[in-house]
């Protein structure tokens, strides 16, 4: 019970937070049912991989109260299940797939129908960007954003007579659509006049491939 005002009802847990400095003491008078509310919603909101909080409520020893322990490990598990999810969803894809024009139908059009976002390098070997674009793809973009499935295919092979000044070109497909095409050297380049991991990756966060909060400082 509170030792600061006996008129004001509070649980156990509630102290204990406020003992840790977690939580300021209550202002109001509330009824225990609609604190303990309040308190599993908080928790349920924190980030517990980024909250600087997350020692203090692994650390709390709340003599016999067992529902707090048992919502602070349903939490904890919600947490781990949520984050595997985000994680599978990351390596979904993961790599640079090669293919020729009878793929194209079932490796792009079909594969971006169900909200999944694939962008296709079309590209010739002879064309020294396309090498640039192509080994940035393989060894470093599509591993790091699995959830975006990569594609390239040769130019002519997947669209006949297609243009080499155009190259590179990326084609960006969404729910079974061409949604941007960017095309030319000079489009993928960045300030320094060369083709790097950020200038792709700002083309893409402009294109809502990923998003801008996805570009790492490293880049």
């Amino acid at each position: 019970m509170s030792t600061t005002n006996p008129t004001e009802i509070t649980t156990q847990w509630e102290d204990q937070m406020v003992k840790r400095g977690i939580w300021a003491p209550r202002e109001h008078e509330k009824k225990n049912e609609e604190i303990y509310k309040e308190r599993i919603d908080a928790l349920e909101s924190i980030n517990f991989f980024e909250n600087a909080k997350l020692e203090k409520l692994i650390d709390i020893e709340v003599d016999k109260d067992e529902n707090f322990e048992k919502e602070l490990d349903a939490i904890r598990a919600r947490r781990l299940a949520s984050l595997k999810n985000k994680a599978d969803e990351n390596s979904r894809f993961g790599e640079l797939y090669f293919i020729r024009k009878p793929d194209f139908v079932k490796e792009v059009t079909e594969a971006s129908k169900d909200n999944t976002t694939v962008v296709v390098h079309l590209y010739k070997e002879s064309n020294e960007d396309c090498q640039i674009i192509n080994k940035l793809l393989s060894e470093t973009i599509a591993k790091k954003y699995g959830k975006v499935k990569f594609v390239k295919g040769i130019s002519n092979d997947i669209v006949p007579n297609y243009p080499d000044k155009s190259l590179p070109t990326m084609i960006i497909y969404r729910n079974g659509t061409s949604i941007s095409q960017i095309t030319g050297s000079e489009s993928f380049k960045g300030k320094n006049k060369k083709i790097t991991i950020k200038s792709i990756l700002k083309l893409f966060a402009q294109n809502n491939v990923i998003k801008n909060s996805e570009i790492t400082e490293q880049w």
